[in-house]
């Protein structure tokens, strides 16, 4: 069993943290679609395991992150510079989130369920400049917002 928490603690489970079983990475990760059900699954099977212990849940620990450092720097593996697999990988994190909220709402449906979400400051070299004020727009709509607009509509 789980030991008992300390006074005052709380936990927090996160779901996904910039890892993930070896079988998924050889199936394409989050680049296949099958992906989000995967996803889905574990995040039911891990809430019914522990929803009793904890009812503080992150799906996704910063979406944005893992996938511009796997598929557009290629810092993070798989290694790859890819835009639109970079997209596609976005896409499906964003409904893997959903669908693995959903199942761990109906195991628990008093559990708080996020994701992590880090933000980017992006400013213009030139304030002057409207390529710059475009460009900042873009990016910060791209790395900033538009995870968040997804998972509230």
């Amino acid at each position: 069993g789980i030991p008992p928490l300390q006074p005052g603690i709380e936990p927090m489970i996160t779901l996904h943290h910039f890892s993930e079983p070896l079988w998924l990475y050889k199936e394409g990760s989050f680049e296949n679609e099958g992906a989000i059900e995967h996803f889905a699954r574990f995040g039911e099977h891990v809430a019914k395991g522990l929803h009793d212990v904890c009812s503080d849940w992150c799906t996704v620990n910063e979406p944005v992150v893992y996938m511009a450092g796997g598929w557009i720097d290629g810092q993070f593996p798989p290694g790859k510079k890819d835009m639109v697999l970079s997209l596609r990988v976005l896409r499906n994190l964003i409904m893997a989130h959903c669908r693995a909220y959903h199942a761990i709402k109906r195991v628990d449906k008093s559990a708080q369920v996020g994701l992590a979400k880090h933000v980017v400051l992006f400013e213009g070299k030139r304030w002057w400049s409207l390529l710059d004020l475009i460009m900042y727009r873009v990016l910060d709509n791209t790395f900033n917002w538009a995870i968040l607009h997804a998972c509230t509509t």
